[in-house]
């Protein structure tokens, strides 16, 4: 039993995820559409029948997709047709009445689903993000890394991979403790951030061990963009800690089977960076010639 609601559950995201990535127009004349047809059904059955229920199908829809003010249009216009309906028809003995009732009822949906699409988004971001950081914990980077190979597959164009890690960054938290720690992972991230594209992504995949993926980016560009990014860093970060960072760089113009393998490659190249001095950055293409 908990296996199925689980099963069902992780069906229900994905399809939810699913129509949440069509733009909001397609997803508003869909829910538009969806009140039309039952609008016309409406006027097309029996008075005896009752439809108010079934308008809370295209109102949860498009407060869920589209928004709150959608929602209420669509809720206040739908008592307003049972309205019309109940007084062409005359079916009801108190029709203004059961409008109130029925606006009652749909604007108070409206905004239980309002808030309970808040409250997932926030829970959505939170699993997503770094703690400390707000930067992207590795679940979400290798989710990002996985959406760009899958890009670079159809529409092959080069795309960089930087492993960075923080030299000396255990003597910070052994001579100053934690907090100390925790203000340089800080300040990093936020130089990081400050030195990258809008379309790239930065992420903490843990401890003092950082990414950065770089969508259509050779080689002659990454070299420009880190060096940005390592004087950013060294600039946020060198009249404090004496810290430096080891680099390890690829630049994919093919991608491996898996993001694992490409974090693998950038994680051993920066590795070699780490044994052979520190403080460096090592540039790699993929394939190799």
């Amino acid at each position: 039993m908990a296996s199925a609601r689980r099963h069902r559950g992780h069906l229900g995201g994905i399809i939810t995820a699913r129509l949440a990535a069509h733009s909001p127009t397609l997803l508003a004349l869909v829910g538009v559409a969806v009140f039309a047809a039952l609008s016309i059904v409406r006027f097309k059955t029996s008075p005896g029948l009752s439809f108010g229920v079934l308008y809370l199908v295209p109102i949860s829809f498009l407060t869920w997709f589209i928004g709150l003010g959608p929602g209420i249009i669509c809720a206040l216009s739908s008592a307003l047709l049972l309205l019309l309906f109940d007084l062409v028809h005359g079916v009801r003995a108190h029709p203004y009445w059961d409008t109130l009732m029925n606006v009652a009822m749909f604007v108070f949906m409206v905004f239980i689903l309002a808030e309970v699409r808040a409250l997932y988004e926030r829970e959505r971001d939170l699993s997503r993000t770094d703690a400390l950081t707000g930067l992207l914990n590795r679940r979400a980077f290798m989710e990002a890394l996985e959406r760009e190979s899958a890009r670079h597959r159809r529409f092959p164009r080069p795309l960089t991979l930087a492993y960075l890690d923080l030299d000396n960054f255990k003597g910070i938290n052994d001579t100053h403790g934690h907090a100390a720690g925790d203000e340089l992972l800080l300040a990093v991230a936020d130089a990081m951030t400050n030195s990258v594209r809008d379309v790239d992504s930065v992420g903490r995949l843990g401890g003092d061990e950082f990414a950065i993926l770089m969508p259509e980016t050779d080689g002659a560009a990454s070299q420009l963009a880190i060096a940005k990014v390592q004087k950013k860093v060294h600039g946020a970060t060198a009249h404090r800690w004496p810290v430096t960072l080891s680099i390890g760089v690829v630049t994919f113009e093919a991608v491996p089977d898996s993001a694992e393998e490409m974090i693998r490659l950038a994680d051993v190249l920066m590795y070699e960076v780490k044994q052979s001095g520190k403080n460096r950055i090592e540039f790699r293409r993929y394939p190799t010639d």
